[in-house]
């Protein structure tokens, strides 16, 4: 019982930041190149992996947004370091059921 009250709670959570619309500040972070800035990269591809792992309707918000953040995140899987590029890959898994081209 008390799992299905977090399970709940994770979800309401989660829809709660989607409809922030917040994908457009972390894509903006990590369109940031900088060795400065990786922990704060690390932060944000750990926040998208666990939004896309959660959320079809985020998974749906960065296949269709017109600007781009599928090609960003393959070219960020490919130019990254090995502990971004192991969140980057698992993250680009959720896309299979949305996108043939990955």
């Amino acid at each position: 019982m008390l799992s299905a009250f977090f399970s709940e709670t994770s979800e309401a959570v989660v829809e709660a930041i989607v409809k922030l619309e917040i994908l457009p500040l972390l894509m903006e972070i990590l369109s940031e190149p900088s060795e400065k800035l990786e922990s704060l990269h690390e932060t944000v591809a750990q926040c998208l992996y666990t939004l896309t792992e959660e959320s079809d309707d985020f998974v749906e918000a960065i296949v269709s947004d017109p600007r781009g953040y599928v090609p960003l995140l393959l070219k960020l899987r490919d130019q990254s370091s090995p502990i971004l590029k192991s969140l980057y890959v698992c993250g680009m898994g959720q896309f299979s059921n949305n996108i043939t081209y990955i």
